[in-house]
């Protein structure tokens, strides 16, 4: 028999709890930067022996990186009620950019963070198939040379 683990994260048996991972609501917000903050807080706290008065950087931050690109946020939360982790990604062109990825100290290594990053990933190619923007040309004459694409089709700028 199983001894009762007293750790949360882990049901009485000692089994994982279901997560979904899923994007970011506006009202989850003050939770994301709630688990930023303590997740940092505690791998500085761990790190340096003293807990800083801020890890992170705040609410505004949270808000800002939401309001920039809703779609590459997301949440991991424990039976449809906690949140236990958080991703947050952006997307320019072709390039995505993924950052700060967090998890509650209790909830880590039971691949909440792969799951996270992974939706991110996901994310991010599906808006990179939608984008449209400059790019440079395979086999250009010049370093002057570049291609835009738009919804005729790519032109080539002079040389």
């Amino acid at each position: 028999m199983r001894a009762t683990v007293d750790r949360a994260g882990l049901d009485p048996q000692g089994r994982l709890p279901k997560i979904q991972v899923r994007r970011v609501r506006k009202g989850d917000l003050s939770k994301v930067r709630d688990v930023f903050e303590q997740t940092f807080g505690d791998f500085l706290e761990r790190q340096l022996g003293t807990r800083p008065r801020q890890a992170f950087g705040g609410a505004q931050y949270v808000h800002h990186r939401w309001l920039m690109e809703p779609w590459g946020c997301f949440v991991a939360e424990e039976d449809n009620a906690k949140i236990v982790g958080a991703a947050l990604a952006v997307t320019w062109g072709t390039v995505g950019i993924l950052g700060p990825v967090a998890v509650l100290t209790n909830y880590q290594n039971q691949t909440i963070g792969q799951q996270l990053i992974r939706a991110s990933e996901n994310s991010s190619r599906r808006t990179r198939r939608r984008s449209t923007g400059a790019s440079p040309i395979r086999r250009a004459r010049s370093t002057s040379s570049c291609s835009t694409s738009s919804a005729t089709g790519p032109k080539r700028s002079p040389p």
